[in-house]
């Protein structure tokens, strides 16, 4: 059975073989390679975050805050000869806004709509979008509505 001091004496005899060998060469050089690229790409992004702020060099918290709002579903591609009613008339809309900008969300930034359908479903989807640049986020409910078409007597 071979001595400890004989097995770390083989370890170094290996590795010193190794270092002084063109693969080792080889390997270092791609080390430096792939660092330096690491660090000129992080380099890059450091200078990007700075134009990013202000001059005084003081970051803004922004504080989110949630509002809840009721919009009318607005039915489109409708036939004149027809009316379509969904049920529910209303969509609640969850919005996610800074609270500097709180009060002045209202259900005029958002459209609901509702298309026509082409064949006969039990329940349509509804489309939100919204115009008010301030929303980070929105989610309503519900997603589908029933309707109901009335067809129109002249």
């Amino acid at each position: 059975m071979p001595s400890l001091r004989n097995i770390f004496h083989r370890i170094f005899q290996q590795m010193g073989a190794f270092l002084f060998s063109w693969d080792a060469l080889i390997f270092c050089f791609f080390c430096l390679l792939s660092t330096g690229i690491w660090f000129a790409s992080n380099l890059n992004k450091s200078r990007e975050t700075s134009k990013s702020t202000d001059y005084s060099g003081i970051n803004e918290t922004i504080v989110y805050t949630e509002k809840t709002i009721e919009t009318p579903i607005v039915c489109t591609n409708v036939p004149a000869s027809e009316t379509m009613i969904t049920f529910p008339e209303h969509v609640k809309i969850t919005a996610r806004i800074p609270l500097s900008d709180y009060s002045s969300l209202s259900a005029t930034d958002f459209r609901c709509e509702c298309t026509y359908p082409l064949h006969d479903a039990d329940q349509i989807s509804v489309q939100v979008t919204c115009t008010n640049k301030e929303v980070a986020s929105f989610r309503f409910e519900p997603e589908e509505v029933e309707y109901l078409i009335e067809k129109t007597v002249y």
